[in-house]
């Protein structure tokens, strides 16, 4: 079963413009990214949903896997939230929930499955994000962060955006990279060209990205399937 679609944008930045404000309690997610064997996809996946299981009933708030609908289409990412650093100099979840020796094997059985794995630890920055949840008030920054609020998010809420999420890759990855990932409502909201194009017109749009330009290195953007069927699924915020 496939679910929602997202459009998931890597960007690699000028270290100038990582002047993103310091919020003394982040919120951390762990990013798991993982390439499988073409042979094993289906064995892999029911591993998947065995370790979500065990992400619920050992009490973790969610965990959310995806799969790439363009590129790699051999290419998992699990996202699950990191209570704090010192928990992961102890047992983990998984090997409290299932015990050391079944998770011994799970973790064998996984290997055999996957051609490489990365993790990245990275910060929540709920101040440059839309979500249809009132975030929290973080201490603002400057330059690349300012870009996001004052000319990107105003255009994307103009444009009927509701779920756009910013993060920065802190521990495991590049120190100058920040990933947005935002909701797509269909696919076929692809084809009518770029958002911002849409929301405040091509010229508008040109002169928005013109600011980025500078700031921006290069940038990896994909479109992922969010797999509800793999995961385990936040609780939905209280109305």
């Amino acid at each position: 079963m496939y679910e929602r679609m997202l459009i998931w944008t890597a960007l690699f930045l000028a270290s100038s413009s990582l002047t993103f404000g310091q919020n003394p309690n982040p919120t951390w997610l762990s990013f798991m990214t993982t390439k499988i064997k073409p042979d094993m996809r289906q064995e892999y996946e029911g591993y998947m949903k065995e370790i979500s299981a065990a992400y619920k009933k050992g009490g973790a708030p969610f965990r959310v896997m995806t799969q790439n609908a363009f590129g790699d289409l051999n290419e998992y990412t699990s996202v699950t939230q990191i209570s704090d650093f010192a928990s992961m100099e102890q047992p983990s979840l998984l090997v409290k929930v299932l015990g050391e020796e079944n998770w011994a094997h799970l973790s064998k059985s996984l290997a055999r499955c996957s051609i490489e794995s990365q993790r990245v630890g990275a910060q929540v920055r709920s101040d440059v994000t839309i979500r249809r949840a009132t975030p929290a008030n973080y201490t603002y920054g400057l330059d690349y962060e300012s870009w996001l609020k004052s000319d990107y998010l105003p255009a994307l809420k103009k444009g009927g955006v509701e779920d756009y999420w910013v993060n920065r890759t802190i521990f495991g990855g590049n120190f100058n990279e920040v990933n947005a990932i935002r909701w797509l409502k269909t696919l076929g909201e692809l084809d009518g060209g770029p958002i911002l194009n849409k929301a405040v017109g091509a010229e508008a749009a040109t002169k928005i990205n013109a600011k980025a330009a500078p700031m921006i290195r290069s940038q990896r953007l994909i479109v992922v399937r969010l797999r509800t069927d793999l995961s385990y699924m936040p609780q939905p915020p209280a109305r």
